[in-house]
This record gives C-alpha cells, structure tokens and sequence, in this order.
C-alpha cells in the first residue's frame, strides 16, 4: 500500500496520501491542524480515494522517514526544502 500496483491506485497509497498532505502543509503546523486540513478534502471529492486516520499518521511517517518532514521540539511538523 505503500506504493501503486497494477490494482491500487496512486490516491490509495501511502505515496499519493504524502504528496497531498506535502502541498496542504505550510512551512510548519500542528498535527491536529493538518489534519483538519486533510479533513475537508478527504470527505470531499477531490480525492478519489478515502483514508483514515491511520493512514494519515503512516503518510506521516513515511514522509519523516524519507526526510521530506521534521518535526520540531514543540511537536510541530516542518516541511523540508530542497
């Protein structure tokens, strides 16, 4: 699920999930507020495709392990710049 087969698509991985919440997230914020953010888009039909909230956080974590994300010591999530 990480990444699109021949039978899931790109809006169902965890890959797709990353790249949504990468162009949602500001230069730095709060889970609960990406979330929110997430939120509106995810029960609309902009995203073909539903995810829960344990995806969101397994989005999350790939995304902090590729090192697109950190977060800082008050908990906030940054969003690396090349």
């Amino acid at each position: 699920m990480i990444l699109p087969t021949k039978h899931i698509m790109f809006s169902e991985s965890l890959l797709g999930l990353g790249a949504v919440l990468i162009s949602l997230l500001p230069a730095s914020t709060k889970v609960e507020t990406l979330w929110d953010s997430f939120q509106q888009i995810n029960q609309s039909d902009l995203l073909p495709a539903y995810h829960t909230f344990e995806n969101f956080i397994a989005a999350l974590d790939f995304l902090y392990l590729s090192g697109a994300i950190t977060y800082s010591t008050t908990g906030e999530l940054i969003r690396e710049t090349a």
